[in-house]
């Protein structure tokens, strides 16, 4: 017979052969190498820092003392969200340890946060324009090196955040697919005995009425059992006091106590019969909301399973087809004839 650990291990090696092939599959496994041109027409530096009410770009120029003295100009296809401001060029620059290797002076100039300007080109269509300003020609081709790099991290990133939430929903799959049916046994069994006991107590109410009455039942019963226990106790009394005066040795009325005695004894034992029957009875109601509330929470757990089943199929059904069909934020970046220029930048005194 396999048991459950064999089930399960199968399961897992099902799955992972599904989605093997997919996942050797990596967007960045060809990646072209840079060229760079180098212009000698000069460009003026110039930074977008904001925007007019009439959506203009507002520029600003020569912040500090520390100036670029290159720009590197790269056309990145509009349909990559990650390169979309300044500031996540930053980022993405930052994000990759190409970025060490800056000179002294870069590391100063990048500090001003005026490194970059994106603006969109009118002749190329479907690609913007990324400046990437620097205080040498070195370290402009390091800013491109960088910037690139940064942004195939990303990539890289992404999808291996969907590979992980693949294998975490997998897992989750063979868990709930292990459990739901030790939930089912459970539940039938729970539901037979459920059934057993309110065909006893409360055969022709529907359930919401059944556990309202069976509620109430309790709340009867344990009244009942406070008041018997009164009763009970004060013939116990009674009987403990006319045994003391049988025992003495000059009583004259035995006879008339022993009669009381053994009604007494009676009437004790008519209250014990009832205290036990009532006892019984608040038992079985109780017995009859344990069963109610355990079959209730199963069914939602068993409903809470079959959910989670069907939710991890479908995330691993999307997150499969975005890493066969990536979108853009997992493709790496396209670079219009995979070329940066580098410009000579005029700045202003």
């Amino acid at each position: 017979m396999i048991n459950s650990k064999n089930i399960q291990l199968v399961i897992i090696i099902i799955l992972t052969c599904i989605f093997l092939p997919v996942w050797s599959a990596e967007p960045n496994e060809s990646k072209t190498e840079l060229k760079f041109e180098t212009s000698i027409e000069t460009m003026i530096w110039t930074i977008v820092v904001g925007k007019t009410d009439d959506d203009k770009p507002i520029y600003y120029r020569d912040p500090g003392p520390v100036k670029p003295s290159y720009v590197a100009k790269i056309l990145l296809h509009e349909d990559y969200p990650q390169s979309g401001s300044a500031t996540r060029v930053m980022d993405r620059i930052l994000d990759s340890p190409i970025s060490k290797k800056f000179s002294k002076e870069q590391q100063e100039f990048f500090k001003t946060e005026l490194i970059a300007r994106i603006e969109s080109p009118e002749r190329i269509p479907f690609y913007y324009s990324t400046w990437l300003y620097a205080t040498s020609e070195k370290d402009a081709k390091l800013m491109v090196q960088a910037y690139i790099d940064g942004l195939n991290k990303n990539v890289e990133k992404s999808l291996s955040n969907y590979k992980q939430a693949i294998s975490e929903y997998q897992q989750k799959l063979v868990n709930a697919k292990k459990e739901l049916p030790e939930k089912h046994k459970e539940l039938k069994e729970v539901e037979q005995s459920y059934q057993g006991i309110k065909d006893a107590t409360h055969r022709f109410s529907d359930d919401g009425e059944a556990y309202d009455l069976a509620k109430a039942s309790v709340v009867e019963m344990d009244k009942t059992l406070n008041a018997l226990d009164i009763e009970l106790a004060g013939i116990r009394e009674k009987l403990k006091t006319i045994e003391k005066y049988r025992n003495e040795p000059n009583l004259r009325d035995k006879d008339k106590l022993d009669d009381m005695y053994i009604e007494l004894m009676i009437e004790l034992s008519g209250l014990e019969a009832r205290r036990k029957i009532t006892e019984q009875i608040r038992t079985r109601e109780q017995e009859f909301l344990y069963l109610f509330n355990k079959r209730g929470n199963l069914q939602s757990e068993v409903k809470n399973l079959e959910s989670s089943i069907q939710s991890c199929k479908n995330n691993i059904e999307t997150f499969t087809s975005d890493i066969n069909n990536p979108r853009t934020s997992m493709q790496p970046p396209k670079v219009y004839q995979n070329t940066a220029t580098i410009y000579p930048v005029l700045t202003e005194n």
